[in-house]
């Protein structure tokens, strides 16, 4: 709305050609310094950052943006120099003008991609000294989320250089225990691409075992796997994972466990099994599903209904469980009659005929 009157206001003062313009009157909103007023106002009445930062945008609607960046930028300095969010602000200024400064740099015979250079050795000059002053994991994702952009945006030719540059700041970022969860993720990933396999795996452990989140262990066991890793060291791993992370948060990492233990080493496979059915319900209730499954594919199905029998000893049936006996009993070319009945009644004692 400002914006706007600003513009009809001018509008109306060229039509009429007013005298006023010429005299040395001062106009406040003529000269912009209303925009001053407006934000210093503003910030008096709500003490906050990113309220405060929020009017850069407004004010680059102006041919006299400058000074009022100026202005806003060493006022949150000033009100908020210990934040990250100032830091952040003060690195990326030089982003606001970056279209003034590749005009100035060709007039002066210089080629875009050596004025952009110049450009981010600022920025990266000017994050190198947020983090130094502030050395907390909010300014490092600040400064992270920079390059990670740039890089995003990076021609090919230029991505490898800047892939390397993301690299090394998230190492110094881990460095500083100063490294997000996402971004151990992102690290992970740009180590791969670069072909650095070792050192995405040694990172992606690093990871997981800060974290302790099934998300990033499922993500250092699946690279391990693919990897080629021997499965007496995968397995440890699993072991590793399942006994540091909640038990009934782990379910997707077992159901991993299964899918890979059924290629890499079946005989371990029932090993792993006897471990789950003796978990909480919701580990050991799936598990058995898949157990069952399992040992009427390798065993045939006299060896499921056999375990069948045991997990009924174990203690209550699951619905699932007696679901899965009767799918595997009706596979058969000739399905047990009987079994099928005492599958359904073990149902209906179980848990009603619903």
């Amino acid at each position: 709305m400002y914006i706007d009157f600003i513009r009809k206001r001018q509008e109306v003062l060229q039509l009429h050609k007013m005298k006023d313009l010429e005299t040395d009157e001062h106009d406040a909103v003529l000269d912009g310094s209303i925009v001053n007023i407006v934000y210093d106002n503003a910030v008096e009445e709500i003490e906050d950052v990113n309220f405060a930062l929020s009017f850069i945008q407004i004010a680059l609607e102006f041919d006299f943006a400058s000074r009022h960046v100026d202005h806003i930028l060493e006022d949150v300095q000033r009100r908020h120099p210990d934040k990250e969010e100032t830091l952040d602000a003060l690195a990326k200024r030089p982003l606001l003008y970056i279209e003034d400064e590749i005009k100035r740099g060709k007039e002066m015979g210089l080629k875009k991609k050596v004025i952009m250079h110049r450009i981010c050795q600022e920025i990266y000059s000017r994050y190198d000294e947020a983090v130094e002053r502030i050395t907390t994991e909010k300014m490092w994702s600040y400064y992270l989320d920079f390059v990670h952009n740039y890089l995003k945006s990076a021609k090919e030719k230029k991505r490898a250089k800047v892939q390397s540059i993301l690299i090394n700041k998230l190492e110094k970022a881990a460095e500083a225990n100063c490294l997000s969860l996402n971004y151990y993720a992102v690290w992970i990933d740009l180590l791969f691409e670069k072909g650095d396999d070792d050192a995405a795996l040694s990172v992606s452990l690093m990871a997981a075992r800060k974290w302790n989140q099934v998300s990033l262990w499922i993500k250092c066991l699946t690279l391990h796997i693919r990897s080629g890793k021997s499965s007496k060291k995968v397995y440890l791993l699993f072991s590793e994972a399942l006994s540091s992370l909640n038990e009934k948060d782990s379910i997707s990492l077992w159901k991993l466990g299964v899918e890979w233990l059924s290629f890499a080493d079946p005989e371990r496979l029932i090993e792993f099994f006897e471990k789950g059915i003796n978990k909480c319900t919701e580990i050991s209730t799936p598990l058995k599903d898949m157990y069952l499954e399992a040992t009427a594919l390798r065993n045939g199905t006299q060896a499921a209904r056999d375990l069948y029998k045991r997990f009924k000893k174990m203690g209550p049936l699951s619905p699932q469980v007696v679901r899965k006996m009767i799918i595997i009993e009706k596979a058969q070319l000739r399905p047990s009659i009987d079994s099928l009945r005492k599958y359904y009644e073990d149902g209906i004692r179980e848990f009603g005929s619903s």
